[in-house]
């Protein structure tokens, strides 16, 4: 985030926040999410928004809802053993492991 010039210790929270209301999971599973190359993926697409224009806020909100709408893509499903998810849900819950 630092280097797409959004400020980490504002961004940091405020996904934080906005990831772990919306998948209802622990707050030590939404870190280890967030840490992953996932959370990365994740950050990406909030740096994008915010580059439109779109505030922090809503590119955040955005991100996250649009993650929770996305399905966990088929393969994850068989791999890990998950079925039915969120996208979001699905990777925080295989960080878990």
């Amino acid at each position: 985030m630092q280097r797409a010039g959004i400020a980490p210790e504002w961004a940091w929270p405020m996904t934080f926040l906005a990831v772990a209301r919306c998948s209802q999971e622990p707050p030590a599973s939404v870190r280890a999410f967030l840490d992953s190359r996932m959370g990365e993926e994740l950050a990406l697409q909030v740096i994008e928004q915010v580059h439109t224009g779109v505030g922090l806020g809503r590119a955040v909100r955005h991100v996250v809802e649009s993650w929770m709408r996305s399905p966990l893509d088929e393969l994850a499903q068989l791999v890990y053993h998950l079925s039915d998810l969120p996208l979001l849900v699905g990777w925080i819950r295989i960080m878990q492991r």
